[in-house]
């Protein structure tokens, strides 16, 4: 890791800036991937879930077996971050 942080220090602004907007791309990409692919509950992996409403413009879901709600997200590798939280439809 102190490897690629010595790399970025060495970019120039538009190096740095072009690696951002490629980061973010694939951060985006990482979250609408799991927009619509919840098809089981997380916890225990049934697949009898219905959906519970939106929360911040994202779809929850509630499963019949265990009565867990969770987000459409819930499989992301953000999903238990503040990141997340906060920009859980893109970088502002």
């Amino acid at each position: 890791m102190n490897e690629i942080k010595n790399i970025i220090v060495e970019l120039t602004i538009e190096e740095k800036q072009e690696l951002l907007d490629f980061l973010k791309l694939i951060i985006n990409n990482e979250f609408e991937s799991y927009e619509n692919a919840v098809c089981e509950c997380y916890k225990y992996h049934s697949t009898k879930i219905v959906k519970l409403g939106t929360y911040k413009e994202m779809q929850r879901y509630i499963c019949k077996n265990c009565s867990v709600s969770f987000p459409s997200k819930s499989k992301s590798i953000f999903v238990t971050t503040k990141y997340w939280e906060d920009n859980q439809f893109g970088l502002t």
